[in-house]
Formats: structure tokens, sequence, C-alpha cells
């Protein structure tokens, strides 16, 4: 899984929370004296209900009232309560997750001019800066980067002013999110650990520099253990939320350094104790969604379609509305593109390539790249990894992933595939992605061997076989398994030792073919079969290759697929 992006859904949650402008409460029961006795809704019970749904918003949002049932609600409690700003910032909440812009805009405007601060004659800049945050927030949730900065900046402004430092703390944590290309915001995004209050944004902070850290390629063990600082600011103050954020964000470290074992264990670990602990509505929240989502990729990958569709319509059930919904629209998008290449139907992939960009902008690039190259298409490919390759923001991961792609576009027999694949492979030793340097490996092994390098194709895939065998999928595995044959065979000195090495390992190929035709990757399953077929030719074993010739010609009657896409390295 692609890491997963960044928490920005649970800071719009805790900005909100703090955000809504209740540093001052109106005396409700004042204002509304005269109050008409015919009224639906008397202030408390408004106070109770816009209280009670503002939380199912912010945690759980199936147990919320559906968007047309609430606004309903929220005109009889504005009609009876017109001073009632909480109602409408519920107004603005409800709005925002219909990604509403100009009626978010409004009810956030309506919030702000009937708020306690504005009732009363405290004009002196107070309140200002909460009205700039969440405009701030507002504008973030719909990618306008630019607006959303000029806001904070006023945010900055007022709460120096004023001398509002919880304010300017959560001011700065949303630069820090909005710049987190950038490794200076995260230095001052630290707020002082001596107000209890701000623990919550400390831990934050602190999950962002272990996020920027990973996909710069910092130390794993650096990373994991100031990640164990969060922890123990959230177990201290009890702030369950962002302890399920911390083992999501451990989940996705563990799938960009190529442990997938393990990231799939702390998915799992995560799914359970929301059952165990006392999460209440938590239990939505998105760091669920994340691990979800990542579960349903991982299970792809072993060959589980069915489970993996159960825990995407899962997701899908219960988390039906963007942001939250992106996380597992991505994995479905990457579901489908793999299984389109397996089964040759590059239409369809490249229709949910173009699903993706909309989603993430390099990955569905990267991904049309990939859809090129399994089907030929080598110059379109290339133009395309070489436009992604001068991106800016391209993090070291999809790098790598770049120049293995490209390497394998050009002619395999050239020199410039070597310096390519050589180029990956420093940079994911670089950065510790070991799962990526065993896949440069695995590719390495097939260019040699195709070069006449036997010795040196051998040495590669057995450097890079444990990995693979221990964390990648199964498709990853069935090759590397092919390829090893391959080198196996070639490798030895005499005819005789060439005909014991392939019956010995005529299991293991078998075993291959499993698992592709559990993927449906018929391609590969003929090569397996061709490639039989030919050695035993050419080692003069007529009995045996008629018999991987005759299983040849019977699974190409059944599963016929054009013949360029045969022998392929990708």
């Amino acid at each position: 899984m692609n890491i997963a992006e960044s928490t920005t859904n649970s800071n719009n949650k805790t900005t909100n929370a703090e955000a809504t402008i209740d540093e001052c409460a109106l005396d409700t029961d004042t204002v509304h004296q005269d109050r008409n006795p015919h009224s639906k809704w008397s202030p408390k019970q408004a106070d109770l209900f816009v209280t009670q749904q503002c939380n199912l918003l912010e945690s759980n949002e199936l147990r919320a009232l559906p968007p047309i049932e609430l606004q309903t609600k929220l005109g009889e409690i504005v009609q009876d309560n017109p001073l009632n700003s909480k109602a409408y910032f519920l107004g603005y909440m409800n709005q925002l997750r219909l990604r509403d812009f100009f009626g978010a805009m409004d009810a956030l405007h309506r919030s702000f001019d009937r708020s306690p601060l504005q009732m009363t004659n405290q004009y002196e800049q107070k309140g200002f800066q909460y009205f700039s945050i969440n405009l701030a927030v507002l504008h973030a949730s719909f990618d306008h980067k630019r607006e959303a900065l000029s806001a904070l900046r006023e945010c900055i402004m007022l709460a120096q002013e004023c001398g509002d430092k919880r304010c300017l703390d959560l001011a700065n944590a949303w630069y820090c999110l909005l710049n987190s290309h950038r490794m200076y915001p995260f230095e001052k995004s630290l707020p002082d650990i001596q107000d209890p209050g701000l623990m919550q944004s400390l831990s934050l902070a602190i999950q962002f520099v272990v996020k920027f850290g990973a996909q710069c390629g910092y130390m794993p063990l650096d990373l994991f253990e100031l990640l164990l600082k969060s922890d123990e600011l959230n177990s201290k103050n009890y702030i369950l939320e962002h302890v399920s954020d911390s083992l999501a964000l451990r989940s996705a470290l563990w799938c960009l350094y190529g442990r997938y074992e393990m990231s799939a264990m702390y998915a799992q670990l995560l799914l359970n104790l929301k059952k165990t602990w006392v999460f209440g509505d938590v239990s939505n929240s998105e760091s669920v969604c994340k691990v979800l989502s990542s579960l349903a990729l991982w299970l792809n990958i072993q060959g589980e379609h069915h489970l993996s569709a159960v825990v995407l319509h899962n997701a899908r059930k219960r988390f039906p509305r963007y942001p939250h919904a992106a996380q597992w629209m991505i994995s479905e998008c990457h579901i489908k593109i793999q299984q389109c290449i397996y089964r040759c139907r590059w239409q369809e992939a490249l229709k949910a390539c173009c699903q993706l960009y909309l989603l993430d902008k390099n990955d569905g690039n990267l991904q049309r790249a990939t859809v090129l190259v399994a089907k030929r298409y080598f110059n379109v490919a290339r133009r395309l990894l070489h436009k992604l390759l001068e991106t800016s923001n391209l993090d070291i991961l999809t790098n790598v992933r770049v120049l293995v792609l490209k390497a394998i576009s050009v002619d395999c027999m050239s020199s410039q595939t070597i310096e390519l694949l050589m180029r990956a492979s420093v940079l994911a030793a670089s950065a510790y992605l070991e799962y990526e340097h065993a896949m440069v490996d695995m590719v390495l092994a097939q260019v040699l061997l195709r070069m006449g390098l036997i010795q040196k194709a051998f040495q590669a895939i057995k450097n890079c076989m444990e990995i693979i065998c221990i964390n990648g999928g199964i498709y990853d595995r069935a090759k590397t398994d092919f390829i090893f044959v391959k080198c196996l065979v070639a490798a030895a000195d005499s005819k005789g030792m060439k005909i014991i090495g392939l019956l010995k390992s005529i299991p293991m190929l078998e075993n291959a073919i499993e698992q592709f035709k559990k993927l449906e990757a018929h391609a590969k399953v003929l090569d397996i079969y061709v490639y039989l077929a030919k050695t035993f030719d050419e080692l003069k074993e007529r009995e045996e290759r008629n018999k991987y010739a005759c299983k040849f010609k019977q699974y190409f009657k059944s599963h016929p697929v054009a013949r360029e896409y045969l022998g392929m390295i990708f």
C-alpha cells in the first residue's frame, strides 16, 4: 500500500472541536427569557441536540442524522433560538460532509455573526482568530491551499495580538500540515509541553514528523522511537483517538518498509482493540478506514479476492463520504488495476487509472505507466515516467518504482537498463525500503539472465528470494520461484545436472502455476509451460516436452493470450 497520506481529517476533527467558537458561553437562559412558549426547542434541548450531533459527526458519522433530516432539525432550532451560534456551526459541519462549499461558507459566517462574543461588546480582536482558523480548515478541506494559507496567516496575526497561545499552536499545526513536503514547519509546530491543554497538538505534531521522516528516508529506528513519545502522551492523557492513529501509522510504516505481515498484524490489532477498549464512537475514525483499506489490498495480493471484497464493502458501508472514503476508493482502484493487468484487460485498467488520478495525481500517473509497460506501449510509458521524475514532491518509494518501470521500458540488453536499476537499488537501500530493494534485485536477475550473465543473475535472485518469500504476495513469490529455477538450470555445468535440477524444481514450478492460476495471470502460466517444453526439448527429453506442450495447448485454448504478452519481464 502506498503510505498511506497523512492524518488530515483527524486534524479536522481536532481543530473543529478546539476552534468552535465556544470560549465564552452565552447565557442562553437570559437571552431567551421571552421565548415563544409554543416553540419546539428550548435552549437546553437545542444545546444537547447540537452537542450530540457534533460529537457523532466527528467520530461516527453513521450514527448521526442523515444530512437532510439534520438540516431540517437545525432549521427548527434556529427558528426557535435565532442566537444559537452552535446550531449554525453544526450546519457548517453538515454542509462540509456534503462537500457544499458555498453552504458551508454561509453557515460559518452566520455562526460567527451570532457568536457570544459578537452579542456582547467584546470586539477587541477576541474570537476573530477562531473564525479565521475555521475558514482555513474549510479551504483546506476543498484543497484551496492558497486561500487556506492566507486565512492561517490572518489567524496567526490575530492570535499573536491577543496572546492566544492555544490558537497559535493550532494554526501552526495546520500550517505544518499544508506544508508537509518541507521540514522546517515541523520545527515550529511543537507546542509547550507544560500546557496540559495542548498535549493533543503535541501528539499530532510528533506523528507529522514521523510521517515526514518516513517519506524522506530517515532511519526507521529513530522514527519508531519518536512514535513511542506520541504513544506515551496519548496514554498519559487518555487521548484514545490518537492511540488508534498511532497504530494506523505503525501499520503504514511497516508497509512502507516492506514488512507486510507486520503491517497486517498492526491493522488487525487496531480493529480488535476497537472491540475491547472503551473507545465508544471512535470506532469509525479515519484510522479504521485506513487499516481496512490496507487489509483489503493485502488480501487481494494474497489471492483472497472474496475476503478483499468483503473488507472493501465494510469500509464502503462505514465510510460512505469523502474525505474518509478516499482511502478505500484508492485501494479499490489499485485492486482493479492489478487484476486487470493479470488478465490483460487494458481498457478496464486504464479506466481505473483515470479514477485513481482524481484521488492521487502521482499515483494515478504511476499506475497508468505500469499498465502501459505491461501493454508494451514503451514509448508512451517512458514519456509519462519522465514527467513523473521531474515532479518536485515525488516521494522516495514512488521514485524507486518509476526508475524500475523506466528500466523495464528500455532495451533490456542495454547498459541504460543496468544503470537505472542500480540507481533504484541505491535509492531504496538509502531509504531502508527493504522489499523494494528486493524487487529491484529480482528485475536485475531477469535482465542479467537475458544478457547471458548467469552467475550474477543467480546471485541476484538468491539475494532477494528470502525477503520476497516472507513478505511478498503470491504473484511476486511465484515469479521469484520461476526466475530462480531458470537461473538454477542455466547455471548447471552439464546436461545431466540441468536435467536433475529441472526435475527437482518441478514441484516449485507447479506451485507457481497454481498461484498464477489463483490470480488468473494466464500469461505467466503459459510462460512456465513454454519454458518447460522448450527446456526439455533442448535436453532431448521428448516425453516431458510433449507433456508440457500439450498442457500449453490445452490451457491456451481455454485462456487465449496475445503472443506479445508472453515472456515479459514485467
